[in-house]
């Protein structure tokens, strides 16, 4: 005879499983109940997970998402890796910044707080169209004569600036983050004056951000408005095994192979794919 203890403990265990599934499932479908936006994404914004291919459950894999934020300064020759890199910095407005509510700056003192905020997404828009114009200046600028260079220099510098501008026509991502505050209604006002295109898309989406600088120490290296954004809550998606078979067999494949996929965004501001091919 089982002893009753271990068979009420039993019958708890299989109790917080079923709710636990259960509140899963139900946020799942609250979620999926309204689509707040739709993305068409490629190999350009999406990524497979680091050791992709190394994890014995086979029933889903994961994809990431690929973003970055604007980068102000020009294009240099320190770019000559620019497909590669990923920013993470954004300078705000002060009500925005305020809005945070973070510690104030004192000399000699660290400053990592970490806080959940809300972020201005946007996909192939203004952005990475000012990116693509940076790219193209630079290239223009490398294509002219330079006699103050060797001729072996000069025409490295215009290879670089041939595979920048191929990079930012080709491969690199379009999905920026180009705001954040601390409510998403502080984000509807920047949302309705940014300009769209009929294949540019806007969303508000929640995130993980922290001040700018960690030390105050050195007020020329201050940018008392900026913050780093960590990463987006959500930027890593379960991909149903029926979908899996259009992925390819490891992450090195992921930059050259063609890719797209129907991103969703649902009630609750999580994403889900719904096609991949």
């Amino acid at each position: 005879m089982a002893n009753p203890i271990s068979q009420k403990l039993l019958w708890f265990a299989v109790a917080v499983v079923v709710l636990v599934n259960g509140v899963t499932l139900g946020k799942v479908l609250i979620n999926r109940s309204a689509t707040k936006a739709e993305l068409v994404l490629s190999e350009r914004e999406l990524r497979l997970p680091y050791q992709y291919g190394f994890a014995g459950e086979n029933s889903g894999r994961r994809i990431s998402l690929k973003w970055t934020t604007p980068n102000p300064e020009p294009i240099s020759d320190e770019w000559q890796y620019q497909y590669r890199h990923t920013n993470r910095t954004i300078s705000l407005n002060d009500t925005h910044f305020a809005s945070f509510q973070f510690a104030p700056c004192q000399q000699d003192r660290y400053r990592r707080q970490q806080q959940q905020a809300w972020v201005l997404l946007e996909f192939n828009g203004q952005s990475y169209a000012d990116y693509q114009t940076k790219a193209e200046q630079y290239y223009a600028l490398m294509h002219q004569e330079n006699p103050e260079l060797k001729a072996d220099k000069q025409l490295e510098q215009q290879q670089r600036a041939v595979e920048l501008l191929q990079t930012a026509n080709e491969r690199a991502t379009r999905l920026y983050v180009i705001d954040a505050a601390a409510k998403p209604q502080l984000l509807q006002t920047a949302l309705a004056s940014r300009p769209t295109t009929a294949d540019s898309r806007l969303l508000i989406v929640p995130a993980l951000i922290q001040a700018g600088y960690s030390r105050c120490t050195d007020a020329k290296q201050l940018n008392p408005t900026e913050i780093i954004v960590n990463k987006l809550a959500v930027e890593s998606l379960y991909v149903p095994k029926y979908l899996t078979q259009a992925l390819p067999d490891n992450n090195g494949d992921m930059e050259s192979e063609p890719l797209r996929s129907t991103i969703h965004y649902g009630k609750l501001h999580e994403p889900w794919v719904s096609t991949l091919e």
